[in-house]
């Protein structure tokens, strides 16, 4: 896939906006971290040339669609065949929210806050069997992948996958199967804790989720302000 010459000098001068993303579990309390820091940025004044919220996966309808029918295709049995199958979803999916939405944003200067990246691609599928550094190495290390805008600040938000469980029981949606799958939930903990290990770098801070939210959503606080030092 090449980039277009367009996007691609966006992509170079994404230095005009700042991105971070936050990832971890389903369960370990992302959208309440992203908005708690989204609000601290708004009242400190942090992202005076715009703040968005944006999340994965961007086309979801059409991303759902794909996805079930791989997981349904009994045709093939493999496992790392079914899994790189996915990883080609969310990676189309992942560059097309790139070139419509994050790329346009962070050229205009916004602080762009993420819920999950490519980070939920290498535990995810990681953990369903292809290669986690095969998927670090195509989102952007490969000679012939497209460039992917590089997260300035990463949030992976750890908790175990019992107390996970339990919190989406109390939400009291419909959970997938794989949110069910605490052997498969495990095997994914273990690829966040790994991920300095496949972004080596990245700017990347563990949070301890099993913390009460305003615990956690100060961690981002104080992350967020050694970021700025860096820049200074």
């Amino acid at each position: 896939m090449t980039l277009p010459t367009e996007i691609k000098s966006s992509w170079e001068q994404k230095q005009n906006g700042t991105y971070v993303v936050f990832d971890g579990l389903s369960g370990c309390g992302k959208d309440t971290a992203i908005m708690g820091f989204a609000s601290y940025l708004h009242r400190e004044k942090q992202a005076k040339r715009g703040l968005l919220l944006v999340q994965e996966p961007y086309g979801y309808i059409t991303f759902r669609a794909k996805l079930k029918a791989i997981r349904e295709d009994t045709t093939d049995t493999d496992l790392e065949s079914r899994a790189r199958r996915e990883v080609d979803v969310f990676y189309q999916d992942r560059w097309q929210h790139m070139n419509e939405v994050i790329y346009p944003a962070l050229s205009r200067g916004n602080v762009v806050l993420q819920n999950r990246g490519k980070y939920a691609t290498v535990a995810n599928q990681g953990a369903r069997g292809y290669g986690p550094q095969k998927i670090a190495r195509l989102h952007g290390e490969e000679p012939n992948s497209t460039p992917l805008a590089k997260a300035d600040l990463v949030f992976i938000l750890q908790i175990s996958p019992e107390t996970a469980y339990e919190r989406l029981l109390r939400s009291g949606r419909t959970l997938s199967d794989s949110e069910r799958d605490l052997d498969l939930q495990r095997k994914i903990a273990d690829l966040y804790a790994r991920m300095p290990e496949f972004f080596p770098d990245e700017r990347i801070v563990f949070l301890n989720a099993e913390q009460p939210a305003d615990h956690v959503v100060n961690g981002t606080q104080l992350a967020w302000q050694d970021f700025l030092k860096t820049k200074a």
